[in-house]
């Protein structure tokens, strides 16, 4: 029987999961720094990234930050005032007279 050496398993990897395995390795090994870093630091580097983003990107970890802020407040809540920050909703005199487009 034939032994492959170590790393002989990567020869079967498709291109797309040798990239995870990078993206895998470099995305630990970059929370083991931030790990060592102050908190000062950490939330320097922080701010760095986040300008970086997309305002897209930045209303995600936005809503993530306020959520984790508040745990007690129930997810459903959250739904709703994203709902409404997202443009999701109607007066209340149209909900309570006109039959929803589903319904019809």
């Amino acid at each position: 029987m034939h032994r492959c050496a170590p790393l002989c398993f990567l020869a079967y990897l498709t291109t797309e999961d040798i990239w995870d395995l990078l993206v895998t390795v470099t995305t630990t090994q970059l929370l083991e720094q931030m790990r060592a870093l102050t908190a000062a630091e950490r939330t320097y580097f922080v701010e760095e990234v986040v300008r970086q983003l997309s305002s897209e990107e930045r209303k995600s970890i936005e809503r993530l930050v306020r959520r984790l802020q508040r745990a007690d407040v129930p997810d459903s809540f959250w739904e709703g005032i994203e709902d409404h920050e997202d443009g999701r909703t109607l007066p209340m005199e149209t909900a309570l007279r006109e039959t929803p487009p589903g319904r019809q």
